[in-house]
């Protein structure tokens, strides 16, 4: 293969093109953020806002979520399903299952 170019010549090309994306992709970047910002203020939305709707759930992710009527275990649904989780889930029985505490709380 016989090439005009050096490899030197090509690898300033190459930098010169990824020099000029990393601008393109900079000024993008900032006309999209000012047009956020204009119309978080057009909606009165504060960064507050924003951050509030990051929150994770209220209920932690160990809080007991089902329990098992016949011998009072409890899964967090989270992790390996226990069989009693599976049967019910398999008769289609998996209201009978929830803990109401962690079913309301999921509501709110």
């Amino acid at each position: 293969m016989e090439t005009h170019e050096s490899i030197e010549e090509l690898e300033a090309k190459a930098h010169e093109m990824l020099r000029r994306a990393n601008e393109l992709r900079h000024a993008k970047r900032t006309q999209f953020i000012a047009e956020i910002r204009v119309k978080m203020k057009e909606l009165g939305v504060t960064a507050e806002d924003l951050q509030e709707m990051r929150k994770p759930s209220r209920i932690p992710k160990n809080a007991a979520r089902f329990r098992d009527p016949e011998t009072g275990s409890v899964w967090s649904g989270f992790g390996r399903a226990p069989n009693w989780y599976k049967a019910a889930e398999r008769d289609g029985k998996l209201n009978e299952l929830r803990i109401e505490e962690a079913a309301e709380e999921a509501q709110q």
